[in-house]
């Protein structure tokens, strides 16, 4: 009797709350994904501006409901194609794009909420970068770049700010696939800033009090700092939401890479070999970055062109590197991926990148995102189902067999 009775309160146990596995959102298991206790593998795409055009930040009045348009279209073309996700920047791109959210930021978090909602009703999970275009806050904030990291910082305060709203606002989305920090941040890694110039005095906010003609080397951002940001803000946002993986939005490092490390702030360009290039990559993503990212494309010409590999074909180098990410039992994902010489432009086939597709379908890339969906500011990289139908194709079947589309 005692027995039946524990069998009759598991099974009220399971009614009342559904197994704990069946939350809805992507879990990380080694180096692969679950969603729902099943392994999960999905292919999206990088629809840069889809929040930014839709809700018309930094548009002229007279271009915005065109530029709406554009992004309900993406949306429908991506459903059609069975696009598993998208890859967006969740802001605006420069200071100036942001003066609806510091004027009426209800209005801003409704477009956002649309935006989401059209994905969510349209069966594409999205990954909003929160921080995208890193250099933004400090120049919203008219300071340097290095203060993403001070905590006494205007730009720390706001950018904390900014990812508790967007964090708590979504953070029982189940149809946010991850949370992204910024773009490509170790490009920039120990890239000696001083007497670069900076943006232009346009893309500010109005009447700005401070505004850079050259960049100080207080605008160079190290490892150091790159690397403790990653931290600290991946433990942010897990210490709001619990429910989302967390990534960096990472290309890869440099070729020199350990030159530009060791010397900084002073710049000396040495290639890497092999070797030491993998292991800068490794130490580039910390934990608790719950997700390995870089951003992989191939040329037409097909080798590498690297002294150190240059008898390698430009998809056994990415083979290589995304074996090399794997061995760290971190799910693997590829957020930008395409072609050079020739571009999706010029080979409507997409020759090299379905190859690239089969690459990453065989190693077991968890992830994948292709550049860019539905982004004619970069034609030669523009793709939709009409462009290129045999890359769609192969991306339908990817999502068909592993993200249950």
């Amino acid at each position: 009797m005692r027995t039946v009775f524990a069998l009759i309160a598991a099974v009220f146990a399971l009614v009342i709350c559904g197994p704990t596995h069946a939350d809805g959102f992507v879990k990380a298991n080694g180096s692969s994904l679950t969603l729902n206790g099943k392994p999960y593998r999905a292919m999206g795409a990088n629809a840069p501006d889809l929040f930014s055009a839709y809700a018309g930040l930094g548009i002229k009045p007279e271009e915005k409901a065109a530029r709406r348009q554009s992004m309900i279209d993406s949306i429908l073309d991506a459903e059609k194609s069975k696009i598993a996700f998208f890859r967006f920047w969740a802001t605006g791109f420069w200071p100036k794009d942001m003066q609806l959210y510091f004027d009426n930021p209800d209005q801003y978090w409704k477009s956002m909420d649309e935006v989401m909602s059209l994905c969510r009703r349209h069966h594409i999970k999205v990954v909003p970068s929160i921080f995208w275009n890193i250099v933004m806050w400090p120049m919203a904030c008219e300071e340097d770049q290095s203060a993403i990291i001070d905590p006494n910082s205007k730009t720390y305060k706001a950018m904390h700010k900014y990812a508790k709203e967007i964090v708590t606002r979504y953070k029982d989305d189940t149809n946010v696939l991850m949370w992204e920090l910024y773009n490509e941040g170790f490009l920039g890694a120990d890239v000696q800033a001083e007497g670069r110039d900076a943006p232009p005095a346009e893309v500010y906010l109005p009447n700005p009090k401070l505004i850079k003609q050259k960049w100080t080397k207080a605008d160079s951002l190290s490892t150091p700092i790159i690397r403790q940001f990653y931290v600290e803000m991946t433990k942010y946002i897990k210490s709001i939401d619990p429910n989302h993986l967390v990534e960096s939005g990472d290309a890869g490092v440099r070729d020199c890479s350990k030159s530009l490390r060791e010397s900084f702030p002073e710049q000396v360009w040495v290639r890497d070999t092999l070797r030491d290039h993998i292991a800068s990559l490794l130490a580039s993503q910390p934990e608790p970055l719950d997700v390995f990212c870089q951003h992989l494309y191939g040329s037409g010409s097909g080798k590498v062109d690297w002294q150190i590999v240059n008898n390698m074909t430009i998809l056994d180098y990415n083979r290589y590197l995304i074996r090399a990410a794997e061995a760290t039992r971190t799910p693997m994902y590829v957020g930008e991926f395409g072609q050079t010489n020739p571009s999706f432009k010029e080979d409507p086939k997409a020759l090299y990148t379905r190859q690239f597709i089969d690459v990453m379908d065989k190693e077991g890339v968890a992830l994948a995102s292709v550049w860019a969906w539905h982004f004619p500011w970069q034609p030669e990289n523009n793709v939709t189902s009409k462009t290129h139908p045999l890359l769609v194709k192969r991306i339908t079947e990817f999502n068909k067999k592993y993200a249950g589309m």
